[in-house]
């Protein structure tokens, strides 16, 4: 059985034997680098969010 996971931001190709685990790296391929980036940069939003609603920071009111 084989299954790809990303790793440290690596994708790792994980294939499953008689003896034991096997562990192959491989590069990313465009379509899954691009997806890791736009994931980092979620997690980077939200955190941002949570640090905003923890400090009690809120939007200014935009009245002129």
């Amino acid at each position: 059985m084989k299954s790809i996971t990303i790793i440290n931001g690596r994708a790792v190709e994980i294939q499953k034997t008689a003896v034991g685990i096997k562990y192959k790296d491989r590069p990313l391929s465009g379509m899954e680098e691009r997806y890791e980036a736009w994931k980092a940069e979620q997690r980077k939003e939200k955190m941002l969010r949570e640090s905003i609603t923890t400090w009690g920071y809120q939007k200014a009111p935009s009245g002129n």
